[in-house]
């Protein structure tokens, strides 16, 4: 059974985990990315904060040209750097809700009762 985040934690607008992490964390990654391609634009902290921040950095990313097997080792490098300086409080609240409900016998119930 699959579960999206917007199921599990209601009117959250986030589409991916790295939604639940603040915007700062992957702005070191991006500077790198920045320096390796001067000809992108600047990406600021504001803007990935105005939607699902892969989605954001992807259309950053776009107008390179790039193929998806040269984007997506860019896109892992800033979600490294992004993993790397995390600290507690650049997580969402929000997470601490996905956790409780998937540690909730009430959602387990609701699988089980899905997958039979």
């Amino acid at each position: 059974m699959w579960c999206r985040y917007s199921e599990l934690v209601p009117d959250w607008q986030g589409a991916t985990v790295e939604d639940f992490l603040s915007a700062r964390v992957f702005m070191e990654g991006i500077r790198q990315i920045e320096k390796q391609y001067p000809q992108l634009p600047r990406l600021s902290q504001e803007n990935l904060e105005q939607g699902g921040k892969l989605k954001v950095i992807r259309k950053w990313l776009s107008p390179l040209g790039l193929e998806a097997q040269v984007v997506r080792p860019l896109i892992d490098e800033i979600k490294q750097s992004a993993v790397a300086s995390t600290k507690a409080s650049d997580i969402d609240t929000q997470y601490q809700v996905v956790l409780k409900t998937l540690a909730s016998s009430s959602f387990w119930a609701k699988v089980k009762k899905a997958c039979h």
